[in-house]
């Protein structure tokens, strides 16, 4: 197998990690999340706002609306999660779980399991690690003894973010924008500027009580682009046309204290629905990441510009 074969996995793992990513936050402090203080037992504006905001309230009552920008704020100012990502699509169901900082940059290390029909093609054992830094991310797919050879003896993928930025319109250019804007901060906004949320009712979610939201945001609600600001509606309406994106159904559920404590999307796409579920917890936990040893290490530019074509 060439080595034109593992680029091409490369970017499709790469492509589904930077989907994965979960949290860049839109706030620009150096330091990764640290903790937060304990929970208040004050009763919050998602819990006291209940009765205002009933289960039947209409897609335009303001109530919903305002608690999900209270949460996204509140996610926001936290900086840092412990997450666990699910996504499942026409190839397969994709689970990744770990810690996540997005105070300045993306970082953070996440490990799971890759798709049946991925580890085959590669020889994987079935799990990998993603590591998020500022400048670049990092994948090991735990491949098999052949593409470990191809790649010159490292495990270890680098992509640099720079890289993904340099062709508009491109698939990675597509993966620069997803993994800006796949945090719960950005997502819980888009619902509250849609105009559709309404809030659904009590639940609970792995033993933590929530209030659940819902609505839809469609590419009618986002060229409105009402409350948002320009950098978001430009990486949104960038994402959305290079994906043939036509509507998210959003789920969002928020605890007692504003946090958001688990997101869902069930979006209609060009290559068919995609089901994305986020679970978030431990808000504020430290996050500590390095980078693989360099000598471990390939990166994903100088892989592809070394691949030559050779049978399929």
């Amino acid at each position: 197998m060439r080595a034109v074969r593992i680029a091409s996995m490369v970017a499709a793992s790469v492509a589904l990690a930077g989907v994965l990513s979960g949290c860049d936050g839109d706030t620009k402090t150096a330091a990764a999340g640290s903790p937060t203080p304990a929970a208040s037992s004050t009763p919050s504006a998602v819990s006291s706002g209940s009765a205002a905001a009933s289960a039947s309230a209409s897609p335009a009552d303001p109530a919903p609306a305002a608690l999900l920008r209270q949460a996204s704020d509140a996610a926001d100012a936290a900086k840092s999660a412990k997450i666990t990502q699910t996504i499942t699509d026409g190839t397969g169901t994709h689970q990744v779980s770990g810690v996540l900082s997005w105070a300045s940059g993306l970082q953070g290390s996440l490990q799971g399991k890759i798709p049946a029909a991925t580890a085959a093609k590669i020889g994987s054992d079935g799990t990998e690690e993603i590591r998020y830094l500022p400048n670049a991310l990092y994948i090991n797919m735990h491949a098999g003894d052949q593409f470990v050879k191809a790649m010159g003896g490292a495990h270890w993928i680098e992509q640099d973010y720079a890289d993904l930025d340099q062709t508009p319109g491109s698939d990675s250019a597509q993966l620069s924008a997803t993994m800006k804007i796949g945090d719960p901060v950005s997502v819980v906004r888009l619902l509250a500027a849609s105009g559709t949320a309404k809030q659904v009712g009590p639940d609970t979610v792995d033993g933590v009580q929530a209030t659940h939201f819902s609505g839809d945001v469609t590419s009618e609600t986002l060229a409105a682009g009402q409350g948002l600001s320009p950098e978001l509606l430009n990486q949104e309406r960038q994402l959305w046309q290079s994906q043939g994106l036509t509507k998210d159904h959003i789920d969002v559920w928020v605890d007692g204290n504003n946090r958001i404590v688990k997101r869902h999307s069930s979006l209609t796409t060009k290559t068919g629905p995609k089901e994305m579920e986020f679970k978030y917890s431990d808000y504020g936990t430290p996050v500590q990441v390095t980078a693989p040893p360099a000598s471990d290490t390939i990166n994903a530019k100088a892989l592809k510009a070394s691949s030559k074509p050779g049978p399929a």
